[in-house]
């Protein structure tokens, strides 16, 4: 066994552990934005819809009774062709009120089934948040006493004056591979 290390440069250590501060930032930002987005898709699908469908549930509604009034007033009058007409508009304007009440029950569905569905995600997302800020965090503070500890060593390894180390040829070409 040696008896000293042959370090000769820490530039790839140091390469690796600014790239890794860079994926570990550019993570926790990825992870934030795909949390937002569940919450902002709850919120959508438990607020914004449900008020959205129960506001038109109720215009249509009033849409409703509007035409219900002027086919009854259609029926009064003499004009068959208008009659007609009013029954085809009463008939279109329950549809429209039965789709709003479907898309109300769809979304009260939804609302309650959202948490079911996206929890094993939300659980993923939660195990990559405690590994990128627990984890990752220590593996580059590992990194960064490592770079102190080799910096150190190639201090007092290299020759007086602060020239820098050289290597002999042989010793930075490559070993042949064995046979």
């Amino acid at each position: 066994m040696a008896e000293e290390a042959k370090v000769r440069s820490v530039e790839s250590l140091e390469y690796f552990r600014s790239a890794l501060i860079s994926f570990l930032t550019k993570s926790r930002k990825a992870v934030n934005h795909a949390e937002d987005g569940v919450k902002r898709g709850r919120y959508w699908v438990e607020q914004e819809q449900q008020q959205h469908w129960i506001q038109e549930g109720k215009k249509r509604s009033r849409k409703l009774a509007q035409a219900q009034q002027e086919l009854l007033t259609a029926k009064l009058s003499k004009f068959q062709d208008s009659l007609m007409l009013q029954e085809k508009i009463v008939r279109r304007t329950k549809l429209e009120l039965e789709e709003a009440e479907l898309k109300l029950k769809a979304a009260k569905k939804w609302a309650r089934e959202f948490d079911r569905i996206y929890d094993p995600a939300l659980k993923g997302l939660s195990k990559l948040r405690d590994f990128l800020e627990h984890d990752l965090v220590r593996g580059v503070a590992w990194l960064d006493q490592a770079l102190k500890s080799l910096g150190a060593y190639l201090e007092r390894e290299r020759p007086p004056g602060n020239a820098p180390v050289t290597v002999p040829a042989e010793e930075t070409e490559p070993a042949s591979p064995a046979a």
